[in-house]
């Protein structure tokens, strides 16, 4: 299977001395037209199909500086997750924050992780932490109509 011929491509660069932090780049165009968009982020992402992970998400009102961090290049996105087995088995949680490193405005959130009792593990609820800030930069740029810009992701 071939990839469509308009897929528009992101690269990573894998900073290895940097510890656990990658930086990704790239631009795509939205394919929900404006006008259709609602006015508001926390109504866009409860239109979304997928919304749970971003349930318990919070967003400032104003998100100019979210969105010029993203043009700016200082976005950082960091996840950490947590399960306790012998506590909790079967049950894992995943947390995020997106922030301006220049102003400290940030956009936040946590859920639970997703799977069966058996699917869950230490691993699977870190990348759901990292799945879940993607989701909500997925979100920000499609409503703010964000088509380039840069995102550091690092993880504990």
């Amino acid at each position: 299977m071939d990839a469509p011929k308009d897929v528009q491509h992101a690269t990573i660069d894998c900073r290895v001395n940097a510890g656990n932090r990658i930086v990704l780049k790239g631009c795509a165009p939205s394919n929900m037209p404006r006008e259709m968009l609602p006015s508001a982020l926390c109504e866009f992402i409860n239109k979304l199909p997928n919304k749970w992970p971003l349930c318990t998400s919070f967003f400032p009102e104003d998100m100019s500086s979210i969105v010029d961090a993203i043009a700016n290049g200082t976005l950082v996105m960091c996840s950490d997750s947590s399960r306790m087995p012998t506590t909790c088995p079967g049950h894992g949680a995943a947390a995020w924050i997106m922030f301006d490193s220049a102003t400290s405005e940030d956009c936040k959130g946590h859920c639970p992780t997703s799977g069966t009792a058996r699917d869950i593990n230490a691993h699977r609820s870190e990348l759901q932490g990292i799945h879940t800030g993607l989701l909500a930069l997925c979100a920000v740029c499609t409503h703010c109509n964000v088509w380039t810009g840069t995102m550091a992701v690092t993880w504990l």
